[in-house]
């Protein structure tokens, strides 16, 4: 017996099921991602006269940068072009987006290819350069002093 039509169209809709089904999580992600930066751009948190979004913890409390202060606005900023500005509140979340973006890609096409497609987070030494860069960040643009009290947002 021999493959039949039927056979390869019944076995192409499944193929094509399996895929959608691979998409679900990475676009579910993406949705998520869309939400979170309608409520920024409708917030504005670059002018007081924006929707209130939640403050820094880390500055609310203790009056010091985290590592991702200055991230909201730096999303704004480069939501609208403005990349100098981004760069301004935050140059490392900034780097951080472009390599979630990058990893976000790799996550929607290998799930369409049905295979994983390697990004920086399989790399061996991304956990102790993340930890290494984001703790210099952390206090670098908390010393008081110029050049670094620019950094301060």
């Amino acid at each position: 017996m021999g493959i039949g039509p039927g056979d390869v169209t019944a076995a192409a809709a499944q193929t094509r099921r399996q895929r959608l089904r691979a998409l679900a999580a990475p676009v579910a992600t993406i949705g998520l991602g869309v939400a979170g930066a309608v409520a920024v751009w409708v917030g504005d948190p670059t002018s007081s006269g924006g929707m209130p979004l939640p403050p820094c913890p880390s500055k609310l409390l203790f009056g010091v940068c985290c590592p991702g202060c200055g991230g909201t606005r730096m999303l704004y900023s480069l939501m609208h072009g403005d990349l100098a500005s981004a760069a301004h509140y935050n140059a490392v979340s900034l780097v951080v987006v472009l390599l979630l973006c990058w990893s976000l890609a790799a996550w929607v096409v290998g799930a369409w290819q049905g295979r994983r497609i390697r990004t920086w987070l399989q790399w061996r030494l991304t956990a102790p350069v993340t930890l290494v860069v984001f703790s210099t960040w952390f206090v670098i643009r908390n010393l008081p002093f110029p050049p670094f009290s620019g950094l301060y947002v």
